[in-house]
């Protein structure tokens, strides 16, 4: 009986330090201010960080789909220009609303994912686009510096000249794939942006 008494009593203690554990992890979100990311990541970026417009809850959810009653607070926005497409988004979603704004924004990255050929000068940026969650607070970041392409004109040179001594046939194979690389590597370099805006949501977490 007093084997059991003791089990019981071990049992009872590994419990409350389980519980004890799930509410430290949770107090880190307690002190999370919206603002105070949004400040940082404006701050980061500095003049490249192009959002102005605020995205009102009918955007919210004709664009992304993200019912008003899912949320407690929110800071969003998109660009004054249309030939941009930077936009941040932060949410901190009522109790048991998080996966639905979380889903949501997936959707919507998928969406421009799959659509993003169709923008070439935007296709990047489009397909480099990150949904980050911690716990209710949900963040939908594309954001950063355009790659400068001024760098690719002595390879396009270097094709053009080789049209000129080259079989035809290999030449469009040749640029095609020069174009195919210069894509991954706008991506790879949208993707570094983007993460630059991902990393200080992280440490806002990790205080």
């Amino acid at each position: 009986m007093k084997k059991v008494l003791s089990l019981l009593a071990v049992l009872c203690l590994s419990a409350g330090l389980f519980v004890g554990c799930g509410s430290d992890s949770n107090s880190n979100t307690s002190d999370v201010s919206l603002r105070q990311i949004h400040e940082d990541i404006k701050k980061e970026y500095g003049d490249d960080y192009l959002p102005s417009v605020a995205i009102d809850n009918n955007m919210l959810k004709d664009s992304y789909g993200i019912d008003e009653s899912w949320v407690d607070e929110v800071i969003a926005e998109g660009p004054m220009m249309t030939k941009h497409v930077d936009t941040f988004i932060a949410i901190k979603a009522k109790d048991g609303r998080a996966d639905d704004v979380e889903k949501a924004l997936k959707a919507h990255q998928q969406k421009l994912a799959a659509d993003a050929d169709n923008h070439p000068e935007n296709a990047a940026k489009l397909k480099s686009a990150q949904v980050r969650r911690h716990g209710d607070y949900v963040f939908f970041v594309m954001l950063g510096k355009d790659k400068d392409l001024s760098d690719n004109s002595s390879s396009a040179g270097s094709s053009s000249a080789g049209s000129e001594s080259g079989s035809v046939g290999s030449t469009v194979g040749d640029v095609a794939g020069d174009i195919e690389d210069g894509a991954d590597h706008l991506l790879e370099f949208a993707t570094g942006q983007v993460k630059r805006g991902i990393d200080i949501i992280d440490k806002a977490f990790s205080k």
